[in-house]
């Protein structure tokens, strides 16, 4: 029992399709070199966009659903952990960076998956990132 078809005409389904595009990052931090030293060392790896606050971050992840969220904590508008709270059920793969002391048991209960403390060397985020 044999049947024809076009190879060709057929297009990838969605899990297909999306193994195929390079994975998303939604960097979110205040400073604007922050955000710009992650592009430049993920940038080759993850099409990257870019918040400076956490609200304007909320309306993105929620637009783009990137694959992974890199925030601060300490941010106008809307910190990291009610970012992350915010994106629980929708984006699970958030990490929340910070300069101050926080406690693991907020960042376990924001619903962030990992901490980077600042500063933090590049293999760090590198492995961070890659982790999730």
């Amino acid at each position: 029992m044999g049947f024809d078809m076009d190879v060709a005409s057929l297009e990838p389904g969605p899990a297909v399709a999306h193994s195929l595009r390079r994975p998303s990052l939604l960097v979110v931090d205040d400073d604007v070199d922050t955000r710009h030293l992650v592009r430049e060392i993920l940038g080759d790896h993850f099409d990257v966009i870019e918040a400076g606050d956490g609200l304007t971050a909320l309306a993105l992840a929620l637009l783009h659903r990137p694959d992974v969220v890199l925030s601060d904590v300490r941010m106008p508008e809307l910190d990291g952990f009610a970012l992350a709270e915010a994106l629980a059920g929708v984006i699970n793969k958030v990490i929340l960076m910070t300069a101050d002391f926080v406690s693991r048991a907020d960042v376990i209960a924001s619903g962030a998956v990992g901490l980077l403390e600042k500063p933090f060397p590049l293999s760090a985020l590198r492995a961070a990132v890659a982790n999730v």
